[in-house]
């Protein structure tokens, strides 16, 4: 939780006001990879966030008002085999 997305940033949502508890939306990372060249090692970026509660699986690209979300990883990975 933090000012952005304190207990009730969004009173006209009820999913996520109704019951007073709150969370960090989801992140989202992308890589660009080429699956015919087995072995590449590659690292994934934060490309932005899902919706607060969900909702329609869009990606939003801002991630200006992220705080602790931000420190929760430190590099992700991907090798293709």
């Amino acid at each position: 939780m933090n000012s952005t997305l304190s207990p009730d940033p969004f009173p006209q949502d009820p999913i996520y006001s109704d019951t007073g508890y709150s969370a960090q939306p989801s992140l989202a990372y992308g890589a660009e990879i080429d699956l015919r060249k087995r072995g590449q090692l590659r690292t994934r970026t934060l490309i932005g966030h899902g919706h607060h509660c969900g909702q329609n699986g869009q990606i939003c690209p801002d991630i200006s008002r992220l705080t602790t979300a931000l420190e929760s990883v430190e590099r992700i990975l991907m090798e293709v085999l």
